[in-house]
């Protein structure tokens, strides 16, 4: 005679279910937030290592932030996107749209939310607290081209470049937890983004990424400031 499951047996069955499922579901989750971590310092080392081969045909400054006499800023600086290997087609020599493939943005980011071409600035932003300090290259007069010499940046396994943001440039003041959680990833802001476990993927000058909390990012001014000069501890 076959012998058929009782109620309580199925009960049993189905709770011993729940539970293993309540176990994974954690590692899990897990997995795939390292999946999209890994992700988006793949593409910050991607935008770090098209800006040092932008310097070795641009006199060894790196891709600028700030417009001056022939350049464009970086996320619509034509030769940048280019090595970048995502120029959209234009009909402009020198300025490409702010729009990207959707592999070339952090999947935490806004800019990877919803349809259509994402724009690369709602994921990264690039230092930008030196433009009015000697840092900054000039060029005839006042006018300035925001961008570094890389042959003078002292330590550059310490000065960020590229990192998670929320617009073209990041500022220290205007990067704390606080700041980003209400900005929630609906709006533009200069400002670090705390994407992943409140904490954010950042490239160095040297190439290589980091992933930072915020206390670590806000806590090291020599990350943000005065990159020509010796660090300061």
């Amino acid at each position: 005679m076959r012998k058929l499951f009782t109620l309580i047996e199925l009960l049993v069955v189905i709770a011993i279910i729940a539970i293993l499922a309540s176990m994974l579901l954690p590692t899990l989750n897990k997995a795939r937030d390292t999946a999209k971590k890994i992700s988006c310092a793949n593409t910050l080392k991607s935008l770090s290592l098209s800006g040092q081969l932008y310097a070795d045909q641009s006199n060894g400054f790196f891709v600028p932030y700030g417009t001056g006499p022939g350049t464009v800023m970086w996320r619509n600086n034509r030769m940048f996107r280019t090595l970048l290997g995502d120029a959209p087609v234009t009909t402009d020599s020198y300025q490409v749209a702010s729009t990207c493939r959707r592999s070339q943005v952090c999947p935490n980011s806004c800019a990877a939310i919803g349809s259509g071409d994402p724009e690369i600035d709602l994921s990264y932003g690039i230092s930008a607290e030196d433009f009015y300090d000697t840092a900054w290259h000039t060029l005839g007069g006042t006018a300035r081209i925001a961008a570094y010499q890389l042959s003078r940046i002292k330590q550059p396994s310490l000065r960020m470049t590229f990192a998670d943001g929320l617009d073209f440039i990041r500022q220290y003041n205007y990067s704390t937890l606080i700041s980003y959680r209400n900005a929630a990833e609906k709006e533009r802001s200069p400002i670090a983004a705390y994407r992943h476990n409140d904490a954010a993927n950042a490239a160095m000058f040297d190439g290589h990424v980091e992933t930072l909390s915020y206390s670590e990012i806000l806590g090291d001014k020599n990350r943000w400031y005065n990159f020509y000069d010796s660090p300061v501890y």
